[in-house]
């Protein structure tokens, strides 16, 4: 994760801006809220979400910013992997308030926000994203499926980022 002068640049030459995404804590004014808010006035590198499952998938990479780069011009965009298929495809589920997918799914319906089913981010674990690697088509994000994200994160994570990553350089030899 860059920080400083490289997060500047990134967000300068690359037009990438990262954040660490956070909610609020239940009890509105708490003090850990006035804590976040104190560290976020002083690195400004928050961006804090009301009501929202963060699941950590993406690591900065070339490909991630190649792929940010081709949509960059549309004003209102979800990509991501959708693992059923089409969003649309059965409309009936949206009506169906079981995970945060189909809560995050309805509030953009009044966004007008343009879904776009980038299987690059469909990746499993190793050995998939590892075989994948090899044959030069990175993956944007590494997940498994019976987890909906990488099942045993914390002892996994450095695994699958030694298998699956992209070189330290790949981000700033990224064609954009």
């Amino acid at each position: 994760m860059p920080q400083g002068e490289q997060l500047r640049r990134l967000e300068e030459e690359k037009g990438i801006v990262v954040r660490f995404m956070i909610g609020h804590s239940a009890t509105s004014n708490s003090i850990l809220d006035r804590a976040l808010d104190s560290e976020e006035s002083q690195h400004k590198d928050f961006l804090r979400l009301y009501q929202l499952q963060l699941v950590e998938r993406f690591a900065l990479s070339g490909t991630l910013a190649a792929t940010l780069a081709r949509h960059r011009s549309k004003p209102r965009v979800y990509i991501g992997c959708m693992k059923s298929g089409p969003v649309l495809a059965q409309k009936p589920i949206l009506h169906k308030y079981a995970n945060e997918d189909v809560s995050l799914g309805s509030w953009f319906i009044g966004l007008e926000i343009e879904h776009i089913d980038d299987r690059n981010m469909c990746c499993s674990t190793p050995p998939d994203c590892e075989w994948k690697a090899q044959a030069g088509s990175m993956c944007v994000a590494s997940f498994d499926w019976s987890c909906s994200g990488i099942c045993k994160s914390v002892e996994k994570m450095k695994f699958v980022h030694e298998r699956c990553a992209e070189g330290e350089e790949a981000l700033w030899n990224a064609l954009l």
